[in-house]
């Protein structure tokens, strides 16, 4: 992952500026970490009701993150899969990012 594209998406989701949703990149004014990652990157977000990354939208979001990787992190944000029960916040996930991506 770029480094710079990287850092900036860490602050935006420790800033407190995205309010965190579930299940969607952007519903009802809320994110998920994906959908800020798509917003910073440039992508036209309008009301996307999808649960990965959307494909010819803005940069190619598989060069930014593999798809295991978009996986774990919705996983994460929505608490299922591994995380079942256990929705970790952006602070977490950001945190997760820059220790692992």
């Amino acid at each position: 992952m770029d480094k710079k594209l990287k850092a900036k998406w860490v602050k935006a989701l420790r800033s407190g500026a995205y309010h965190q949703g579930r299940e969607n990149l952007l519903y009802d004014g809320k994110y998920c970490c994906l959908g800020v990652l798509c917003r910073i990157a440039g992508a036209p977000l309008h009301r996307i009701k999808e649960s990965t990354m959307p494909q010819g939208v803005g940069p190619t979001y598989d060069k930014l993150l593999r798809p295991d990787t978009q996986n774990k992190l919705a996983s994460m944000d929505d608490g299922s899969g591994v995380f079942a029960g256990k929705a970790k916040t952006f602070r977490e996930i950001a945190d997760y990012i820059e220790r692992q991506l």
